[in-house]
């Protein structure tokens, strides 16, 4: 994987979360953090794998077709699908995913949905492992996160 122009250069990690100072201090001007190599190849496939398996086996019988848009007066803020998927894996489309004159999809679901959510990271193995693991938790420690909790 390459770098992102915006990532710090790699120095020898000197924090006890492996993160150096300029990326603390990246975190701190910027907002976010590209860190390299955090998750190894096979955690990548076995990631990419997962998303193609939920990807591939959902169904659209079922699926109100909730799209997800941005901003507070979103369809998808007051829609049932939406409100409930607190403890659920659910699938949001792209604005643009449906014919708009016969409301069918325009591409194959798989690449026509927008987000993957909300409890992923609980009821996926492979997403629950990478989620909760203790790299991660002394990354948000070292972030000055004091209690981190993963919500959604």
């Amino acid at each position: 994987m390459a770098l992102s122009p915006l990532s710090p250069p790699i120095e020898p990690p000197n924090l006890p979360s492996g993160l150096t100072p300029s990326q603390l201090q990246t975190f701190h001007k910027d907002g976010y953090l590209i860190i390299p190599h955090a998750l190894t190849p096979s955690t990548t496939t076995s990631l990419l794998a997962e998303t193609h398996s939920l990807l591939t086996s959902f169904s659209l019988t079922d699926h109100p077709l909730t799209k997800f848009t941005t901003g507070d007066s979103s369809p998808h803020i007051g829609d049932t699908y939406f409100l409930t998927s607190g403890n659920k894996i659910r699938y949001f489309f792209e604005e643009a995913a449906f014919n708009p004159t016969t409301n069918t999809l325009q591409k194959p679901a798989a690449q026509a949905i927008n987000k993957i959510g909300h409890y992923l990271h609980a009821l996926s193995p492979p997403f629950r492992t990478v989620t909760f693991s203790p790299l991660h938790k002394d990354i948000a420690r070292a972030l000055g996160f004091r209690d981190p909790r993963v919500l959604q």
